[in-house]
C-alpha cells in the first residue's frame, strides 16, 4: 500500500521557531553605543541582547573578559605604575582617550561576532529591530557615569 503525502502539512511552514524569535539592537546601536559610551556601555547593550536571546549564563564569561581587559587598559593608562606595559602605552604618540576608544571598537567587533549568527537569523527572517536609541542613551551614560568613577579611584592619591 502505498501512502500519498499529505499535501497540507507539506504547505504549513516548518519555521514557526524563528516567528517566536526575539530580534536583536542592531549593529548600528551597537557600534554607536561602544564609540560614545565605552566598555561599559558595550557591555551592557551587549547582555541586553544575550537576555533578548535567552543566553545571558553563556555570555557572562566573555562580558566578564570584556570589563577585566578594559579595567587592565585603564589602569595602565591612568593609574600610577611603574610597569613595562604602563611604559609602553604612554609613550604611544596617541592621546589614553583614543586608545581606550579602539578597545571598545575592538570589543564591539567581539560583540559583533558573538551574536553574528543570531543577527544573520534576523536578517534572514526579516525580523524588525527592536529601537535601539534609549537602551543605548542609557547605555552610553552609565558607561559615562562608570568611566569617571574608575578615574576618580584611580588618580586618587594613594596614602
Amino acid at each position: 500500500m502505498s501512502r500519498e503525502p499529505d499535501i497540507e502539512a507539506l504547505l504549513r511552514p516548518s519555521l514557526t521557531e524563528i516567528g517566536r524569535r526575539r530580534s536583536l539592537f542592531s549593529l548600528q546601536a551597537l557600534f554607536l553605543t561602544a564609540f560614545f559610551g565605552g566598555v561599559p556601555a558595550l557591555v551592557g547593550l551587549s547582555l541586553a541582547n544575550s537576555y533578548r536571546l535567552n543566553r545571558l549564563k553563556v555570555d557572562l564569561a566573555p562580558a566578564a573578559a570584556a570589563v577585566l581587559a578594559w579595567l587592565v587598559v585603564m589602569q595602565q593608562l591612568y593609574g600610577a605604575c611603574g610597569n613595562e606595559l604602563c611604559r609602553w602605552m604612554t609613550d604611544l604618540p596617541l592621546p589614553p582617550g583614543v586608545l581606550v576608544r579602539a578597545l571598545s571598537l575592538l570589543l564591539c567587533g567581539g560583540a559583533v561576532w558573538l551574536h553574528r549568527r543570531e543577527q544573520r537569523a534576523c536578517d534572514l527572517a526579516g525580523l524588525p529591530r527592536p529601537n535601539g536609541t534609549w537602551p543605548g542613551l542609557v547605555a552610553i551614560v552609565a558607561g559615562y557615569l562608570l568611566t569617571q568613577l574608575l578615574l576618580a579611584f584611580l588618580q586618587a592619591p594613594q596614602q
